[in-house]
């Protein structure tokens, strides 16, 4: 934090009154001497410039020629003035010069006390300043913990605030090497500043650098030296249950009108450290609670599919093929992933529908299929009680609506359809289409793309057909194969809302 230098130009002031009393003044150099080029009475220059004056006081009266007295009055590091009065009024009365010295030097005290004071204001209103900074970065951080999916937002919004608040040129958080969040691994190192560039070196660099001084720090943070285009750096370690989890590192670039870290600065470093690594410990036991969660449903919808071999890994390869449309029309990424993972669950409803619909090696009759419509609207009930799954709802309760509005079971049409609930349509019917049935063959590829340029505006959201059929389905295919050899992929364990 750098505080704001004292107004110290407090001569200004004296001269101002000097002139006005009738007095002449000059200002000394920094060793005690007249400069070169003055100009004033002459008799005052024939005595004065000979002489280096005593800057040990404040006011130090010198003596002079018969017709002034002369006085330094000097201001410390404000500079040093030498006034010369004259020792006779105008009309030559009275002696002045006694009392004009005097009014000056009361003029410089009191300009002193004045500086110092509106020194001293600035001083402080700085800090409050700063402590609002600080106070309103540490409220919109403590906000973020509360949300423990928001982690990279959160080390993001942590690491951008450091570095404005303490002036900072880049600010980063590496993590050990390896560290998981659950078991889950996280980004090892994240870097924020201003220029792209400074961002890469910083990443290809700071590890070393790390390693190198960070078990130098004591307490857990480290001040003082210098790297990474930074005049000094800041570090200090982040940690969980007692173990070393990273490292918060500063870089500052300081010039003539900055200082050194202070401990307001490294303060606020331990602070934010400190708050990392609850919301990691958070993130944990959220990771492993999501764990637990994700994996008990698609072990429900894995069970499903398994009492029908024609419709094994159907889910998985709906949440490939409705992630990489989400992809290619640009969607947020966090509506990416709830796509994905409604495209796992989509069809969990079907776990209320009596095996003997559900796995029929025939058509279905009028009454049976009306059984199967219902698999939405159980698939929303058992999802609507699990915390954390509201954002995929509509995907679960809609993907079965058809933009002319003949779809179930709500019978939505065109916008009214969620988007989520569109994009899953298509891959939910490419996926049927292409799959081979107990009562039909999959159809030809050539055959199912011109039944979906056919279909658009109608039972299809007409803008996401074309980017649809665009899709590489070179892994789709992949993932067929292995679903009907019984090679299951990967399973993706994550959660959206």
């Amino acid at each position: 934090m750098i505080e704001p230098a004292p107004n110290m130009d407090v001569l200004g002031r004296v001269e101002d009154r000097a002139r006005s009393l009738g007095a002449w003044f000059c200002r000394l150099t920094q060793d005690g001497r007249l400069p070169e080029d003055v100009e004033g009475p002459a008799d005052v220059l024939a005595w004065a410039k000979p002489q280096i004056f005593d800057l040990s006081e404040p006011v130090m009266r010198v003596g002079g020629p018969t017709s002034h007295a002369i006085a330094v009055l000097n201001a410390s590091n404000g500079g040093a003035l030498l006034v010369a009065a004259p020792k006779r009024a105008p009309d030559g009365m009275n002696d002045i010069s006694s009392g004009v010295i005097s009014v000056l030097a009361e003029s410089l005290n009191d300009s002193v006390s004045s500086s110092l004071l509106e020194h001293e204001y600035g001083v402080f209103a700085m800090h409050l300043d700063h402590s609002y900074e600080a106070t309103t970065m540490l409220y919109e951080l403590a906000r973020t913990l509360g949300n423990v999916r928001a982690s990279a937002q959160f080390v993001t919004d942590s690491l951008g605030s450091l570095r404005r608040v303490l002036g900072c040129r880049w600010s980063a958080l590496d993590l050990v090497e390896g560290w998981t969040v659950g078991g889950i691994e996280v980004p090892q190192l994240t870097v924020s500043a201003d220029e792209a560039r400074l961002i890469s070196r910083v990443a290809a660099e700071l590890p070393n650098i790390v390693s190198e001084w960070a078990p130098r720090a004591r307490r857990g943070i480290c001040v003082g030296f210098n790297a990474l285009e930074a005049d000094e750096l800041i570090v200090k370690d982040v940690r969980l249950d007692g173990e070393r989890a990273g490292w918060i590192v500063l870089g500052k670039s300081l010039d003539e009108t900055e200082e050194k870290a202070s401990s307001y600065d490294t303060q606020a470093v331990e602070i934010v450290a400190g708050r990392a690594a609850t919301k990691l410990e958070s993130l944990c036991l959220f990771r492993q609670q999501e764990r637990t969660y994700m994996g008990s449903l698609q072990a429900l919808t894995g069970t499903l599919e398994a009492k029908d071999p024609y419709t094994r890994g159907h889910s998985e390869r709906v949440a490939l093929l409705a992630r990489m449309l989400a992809e290619a029309v640009e969607m947020d990424p966090a509506d990416i992933e709830r796509i994905d993972l409604c495209g796992r669950l989509h069809d969990i409803g079907k776990i209320g529908v009596p095996d003997r619909v559900l796995c029929k090696p025939d058509r279905l009759t009028d009454e049976e299929f009306e059984m199967i419509k219902q698999h939405p609207r159980i698939g929303f009930e058992i999802l609507d009680s699990i915390p954390g799954l509201a954002g995929i709802l509509p995907g679960v309760l809609h993907h079965h609506e058809r933009w002319d509005g003949r779809g179930y079971p709500d019978g939505l049409e065109g916008e009214a359809i969620p988007m989520i609930a569109r994009v899953l349509a298509l891959a939910d019917t490419f996926d049927a289409m292409s799959s081979n049935r107990a009562y039909r063959p999959s159809r030809p590829r050539n055959v199912v793309l011109a039944e979906f340029r056919k279909c658009a505006g109608t039972q299809f959201a007409p803008d996401l057909v074309e980017p649809f059929l665009d899709i590489d389905f070179a892994r789709f295919d992949e993932m067929q194969r292995e679903h009907a050899s019984g090679e299951f992929g990967n399973q993706r364990v994550e959660r959206a809302a």
